[in-house]
């Protein structure tokens, strides 16, 4: 905790913390389980999406259905550019958009999200820039990224489609998958406070799945935070350590501001 801030920072936390919400225990089990898988589903489909139809467009027409792949050569018709530089582009204009949003008053941001995201998507189509399809892609993928309860996960799958979406327009799925195997070994390594940053999926503790992607009623451990214990006793004393350490520094502060009052 830090002062004169309203927020706190929580450790150890792991991947599923982030799509987790606090409606979620105040809600039945199945409906609590239902939304953190359909987050989970979600931050798949925003990282999938725009990449899925670079590659297809780029390498791999064969997985195109006839029908779709006539409408897709029609609405592509006048667009001049390669499928990675125009996936690129209006990636662009929607993170432009979303930060404008951000940074605006709430009801103008509102305002300015959704006429701009109407007049944009509506002139770059006319102009020729882009193609319906991949409209309705990238608005997809935007949608799926507002999911996220946490601001920082939403920022961070964001920025992974570009390099998805570069890895697809040069070597179409095999860089998708190449791309899927690093961010799997990368976050695999990843520890917080000596906890796997992947529990309990990586490594495997089937007792804790009840209070991290999937809520099981009727279990003792659902009510008791089971996804923040450290299983390992000296990470834990390491933690008891760090925690008296600031409750010193802590409270040296206050004898030192209760000394320059008096």
């Amino acid at each position: 905790m830090v002062d004169k801030s309203s927020s706190a920072v929580i450790a150890p936390t792991n991947f599923f913390s982030f799509f987790e919400s606090t409606e979620d225990l105040y809600t039945r089990w199945n409906m609590g389980s239902f939304i953190r898988i359909m987050r989970l589903i979600a931050m798949f489909l925003s990282i999938t999406l725009t990449p899925f139809y670079v590659a297809a467009l780029t390498f791999h027409y064969e997985i195109i259905p006839t029908a779709l792949l006539v409408s897709l050569g029609h609405s592509r018709s006048r667009v001049p550019f390669p499928p990675l530089l125009e996936a690129l582009i209006l990636e662009f204009l929607i993170e432009l958009i979303r930060e404008a949003g951000a940074r605006l008053p709430t009801k103008v941001g509102q305002t300015m999200g959704i006429v701009g995201g109407i007049v944009i998507g509506q002139a770059v189509v006319q102009a020729g820039f882009t193609s319906n399809i991949l409209i309705i892609i990238v608005a997809l993928s935007a949608l799926a990224s507002f999911t996220v309860p946490s601001y920082l996960m939403g920022s961070a799958i964001r920025i992974m489609r570009f390099p998805l979406i570069i890895m697809a327009g040069m070597w179409g799925f095999i860089g998708i998958f190449y791309s899927y195997c690093f961010i799997l070994i990368h976050v695999i390594k990843q520890k917080s406070l000596g906890r796997p940053y992947l529990a309990p999926l990586y490594p495997m503790r089937p007792r804790d799945f009840d209070n991290s992607v999937i809520r099981i009623p009727f279990l003792k451990s659902n009510y008791r935070a089971s996804s923040n214990m450290p299983k390992n006793q000296s990470v834990f004393r390491s933690h008891q350590k760090i925690n008296l350490q600031i409750l010193k520094t802590f409270k040296m502060e206050l004898k030192y501001e209760a000394t320059i009052n008096s």
